[in-house]
C-alpha cells in the first residue's frame, strides 16, 4: 500500500513536469560555481568522488572510519547512470558494507529528475559476524529550485524497500555560493522507518559543510553530520566527512 502510494505520487510528479528539456549544458561550459550546476552531467562525463570518514568527533567515538565511492556517468543529455558505496573500514575486524546502491536516472527537466535502482548491504549479527546480505529497491526525485544567482534548494524524497521493511527520507539542503570557488551547504533530512510516523520510528539527520572548486572540473569537499538530533544517542555520534570529485 505505501509503495503504490510512493508511486502514485511519483506518476503525478512526473506528470507536473514540462515535456520541454533545456538542459544544455557541455563538458566546456559545465559550471565551475557548485550552486550553478544542474542536476544531470552533461552528455559524456564521468564523475568519481572518493573519500572517507570517521566518528572521531563524536562524544561517544569508538575510531570507526568509513569510505565513500561514488561513481556517475550521462550516457546523454538525460539518462545517467551511477553507482555509491559506503563502507566500514576500521577498527581492524570491522568490515561492513553499509550501503550499495546502483541506479538510473532520467532527467525530466533541468530541476527535476527521477532515479531507480537496487541497494545492498551486509550486516553483522549480535556476535559480530559477518551476516547475510539484504537486498531492496530504491526510488528518488531530486529537485534543485534557484532561489536566486547564489543560492539553491535541493529537495529529494527517497523511498527504500525491502522484504524486512522500508525507509522513507525526505532531505532538503540549502546551497550558498559565497566566490565562484566556494560554496556552502546546509542539510536536515526527516527519516521514518516502516512508515509508522512515530517517535521510535523517526530520525533527523542533519549535516553542513563546504565545497571548494579550484576548476570545474575538480571539486574537494567537508562535511560535518550528526546522526539524528532528535535523540541523546544520535546526537552523539558525529562524522567528518572529506571528499575528492573528478569529472573528464
Amino acid at each position: 500500500m505505501h509503495m503504490h502510494r510512493y508511486l502514485l505520487a511519483l506518476g503525478v510528479l512526473i506528470g507536473l513536469a514540462r515535456v520541454a528539456h533545456a538542459q544544455d549544458t557541455t563538458k566546456a561550459n559545465y559550471p565551475q560555481a557548485f550552486v550553478k550546476r544542474p542536476l544531470a552531467l552533461p552528455p559524456g562525463m564521468l564523475e568519481v568522488i572518493a573519500g572517507g570518514q570517521s566518528d572521531f568527533v563524536g562524544s561517544g567515538s569508538t575510531d570507526e572510519i568509513r569510505t565513500k565511492f561514488d561513481l556517475r556517468f550521462a550516457a546523454t543529455s538525460r539518462i545517467l547512470f551511477a553507482a555509491t558505496t559506503d563502507m566500514l573500514v576500521a577498527p581492524s575486524g570491522s568490515f561492513q558494507v553499509n550501503d550499495a546502491f546502483a541506479y538510473g536516472e532520467y532527467n525530466l527537466a533541468p530541476a527535476i529528475s527521477v532515479r531507480a535502482g537496487g541497494y545492498m548491504y551486509v550486516p553483522r549479527d549480535a556476535m559480530g559476524n559477518i551476516g547475510d546480505p539484504k537486498f531492496g529497491v530504491r526510488i528518488g526525485v531530486p529537485t534543485k529550485v534557484k532561489l536566486g544567482p547564489n543560492a539553491a534548494f535541493l529537495f529529494t524524497p527517497i523511498y527504500s524497500g525491502q522484504s524486512g521493511g522500508s525507509r522513507l527520507d525526505v532531505i532538503g539542503t540549502l546551497e550558498l555560493q559565497l566566490v565562484s570557488q566556494l560554496a556552502i551547504f546546509g542539510s536536515a533530512t526527516f527519516r521514518d522507518q516502516d512508515f509508522k510516523f512515530e517517535t521510535a520510528s523517526m530520525y533527523a539527520p542533519v549535516s553542513g559543510g563546504l565545497v571548494l572548486t579550484p576548476t570545474r572540473l575538480f571539486d574537494v569537499g567537508a562535511e560535518f553530520r550528526v546522526d539524528d538530533v532528535s535523540r541523546g544517542a544520535g546526537r552523539d555520534a558525529r562524522w567528518l566527512l572529506v571528499w575528492l570529485a573528478i569529472r573528464n
